[in-house]
This record gives structure tokens, C-alpha cells and sequence, in this order.
């Protein structure tokens, strides 16, 4: 039986369009027509578990030895979105690059990978891959040892424009810059603890954004930290009376997202 990534591989899609499956908290792999597919802040191992004592409420689509694809991009170091046992495998084994921020960079150095897999890039900062330009924009988050160099990723390609927001708290300056953007999709937190904001906050945000699709994100991995992605929906359908698409993310199903939605 094909795991998701590889059934995301196989989805037909024009060179236009994109599809994207979710690999649970922030995590997203997300395929440019037959150009790239990029990865986002993979957890498919049970080092939390290991380490602060946080069971897993469903098991990862995948194994840490399955990923794939051509980029990982880490959006900040904490243990659920750098995922040791994910990077390793993807540049060991899966030969991609890794992209993240300064702190990330001391993480994946501590591992002994080649540095010439890694690419830093930290807020303000972009490089092109794949056709597809990636910029790393400002978060509200804590990363590493103590340091706040946290970052969300936007995606843009043909025309299309994708934010994931990473994990972030609501600022003034984060509702400034989602306006500035103007994506066609978001990708947002909505557990509202341990520096994220809340489902009502992630409304606010979407709005703000002017974006035509929201995706909810950070919930069902653990029992400590989750939230019911209904009070997202019912936020946000109460703010833009039912405008803004949302689709609510499953486990490994892979969904296409076609230009212009």
C-alpha cells in the first residue's frame, strides 16, 4: 500500500496547481507541479514522548524513514517541528536540503550532517528552489536555547501564493505583514498555548490576510496541547460569513490546491 507521500508523488496535478498532505501538528509536504516537493517542519517520531513526556493522540502517517522530497524547511528548533530523527533520514538517506534559521542551524550542526545540505535563512531572507521562491518572514515564538529567531515560510509559484505561518503568538507586527502578503492560502496555529495563537485569533489572522483558503493547524497530536478545530471554523465563518474556504487538514490525505482558489 502507498504511504501519503508517495500517493502525493502520484497525484495528477497541472504544472499550475499544488498538492499538499498534512504530516500532523505543523507539519505539510507540499508538491509544485513536477518541479519540487517540499517539506514542512515534519514530527513523525516519539521524541517528545521521550523527552517531556507528551503521548502522541494518533500515530504519524509515516515513519521517520520514509520521508522524502527535495527541501525540508524547519521553521524553528523545537523538538515537534525538528524532528532529529526526520532530518537525519532526509539528508542521510533521502539526499535533500535542509532550510531553517540560525538556531536550527546549531541544531542540524550538533548532528554532524554535511553543512553543505543546510541553508540558513532567517527573517527578511529568500532563495529560489525549484521554481518556487521561499521567504522566511517574522513569527512570535520562542526557538532553541532561549533564542526568538522563529519563522513562517511563504511559498509563492505561478502566481500562486502559500503562508505557512509557523508557530506564533498574535502580534500587531504579524497582522501587518499577513495583510502586506496577501496569500491565497494560510496555514495557521490554532491551539492557543505555549506561545501560539488562539482558534479566534487565527480568525482574526485570516482575515487580515485576505487569503481565499485557511488551513488550521498545531492540534490533535497531543492531549496537552490541542484544540478543537471547530471553534476555528466557527470564528472565522462568524468574521467573513462563510467566504474564506476551509479545509481542515486528515492525518495523510492528500488534497490538491488548484491556482486561483
Amino acid at each position: 500500500m502507498n504511504d501519503c507521500l508517495q500517493q502525493l508523488e502520484a497525484v495528477p496535478i497541472s504544472e499550475r496547481d499544488s498538492a499538499w498532505v498534512w504530516l500532523g501538528q505543523g507539519g505539510f509536504a507540499w508538491r509544485f507541479g513536477s518541479r519540487a516537493t517540499i517539506v514542512i517542519d515534519p514530527y513523525l517520531s516519539d521524541t517528545v514522548e521521550q523527552q517531556d513526556g507528551l503521548t502522541r493522540l494518533a500515530p504519524a502517517p509515516i515513519r521517520p524513514d520514509r520521508l522524502r522530497g527535495d527541501l525540508l524547511l524547519i521553521t524553528h528548533d523545537h523538538l515537534d517541528h525538528f524532528d532529529e530523527p526526520s532530518v537525519i533520514h532526509a539528508v542521510r538517506h533521502a539526499g535533500m536540503k535542509v532550510a531553517g534559521p540560525g538556531s536550527v542551524q546549531k541544531h542540524y550542526r550538533k548532528l554532524g550532517l554535511p553543512e553543505d545540505a543546510f541553508m540558513r535563512i532567517d527573517q527578511g531572507e529568500e532563495f529560489l528552489f525549484g521554481g518556487v521562491r521561499i521567504r522566511a518572514v517574522y513569527a512570535e515564538h520562542s526557538s532553541g536555547d532561549g533564542e526568538c529567531d522563529a519563522v513562517g515560510f511563504v511559498l509563492d509559484r505561478e502566481g500562486s501564493r502559500i503562508y505557512h505561518v509557523g508557530d506564533s503568538e498574535l502580534t500587531d507586527e504579524l497582522l501587518r505583514i499577513a495583510g502586506e502578503l496577501k496569500a491565497d492560502c494560510i496555514a495557521l496555529p490554532i491551539n492557543g498555548r505555549w506561545g501560539n495563537m488562539s482558534a479566534q485569533e487565527a480568525a482574526e489572522l485570516t482575515v487580515r490576510s485576505g487569503a481565499g483558503t485557511a488551513i488550521p493547524m498545531h492540534f490533535g497530536m497531543f492531549a496537552e496541547n490541542t484544540a478543537d478545530p471547530q471553534l476555528f471554523v466557527d470564528a472565522l465563518q462568524a468574521a467573513d460569513k462563510g467566504k474564506i474556504r476551509i479545509r481542515i487538514p486528515e492525518l495523510g490525505r492528500v488534497q490538491v490546491f488548484a491556482r486561483g482558489e
